[in-house]
């Protein structure tokens, strides 16, 4: 058996941070949470997320939640002090979101 405890600081606090879900609003957005969801627009193929939490040595996790036409995998998504670039294979056709997670060691 596997005893998994939450404490104030470390991974396990992160999961548990807020969540925020703009995928309603595709696009360049701010979002200042560990986790969250976003929206690539259609006709865009990347955008940027605002993010106080994240830093150039953080590890941003970005999961594509559905493919269409166009946008059919993520290609990069790359961490910088205060956001990071969620970047597709293409332009999207439609609206696709995104989920993330961001990691900062401690």
């Amino acid at each position: 058996m596997v005893t998994v405890s939450t404490t104030s600081s470390g991974v396990f606090s992160d999961i548990l941070d807020s969540y925020i879900d703009m995928s309603g609003t595709p696009g360049n957005v701010t979002i200042n949470a560990k986790r969250g969801k976003v929206a690539i627009p259609s006709g865009v193929s990347s955008i940027t997320v605002t993010n106080s939490y994240c830093t150039s040595s953080s590890i941003v996790l970005t999961v594509l939640d559905q493919v269409d036409g166009g946008l059919k995998y993520l290609q990069t998504t790359v961490a910088s002090n205060g956001s990071f670039v969620i970047s597709g294979n293409s332009s999207a056709s439609s609206p696709v979101s995104v989920a993330f997670f961001v990691i900062n060691s401690q």
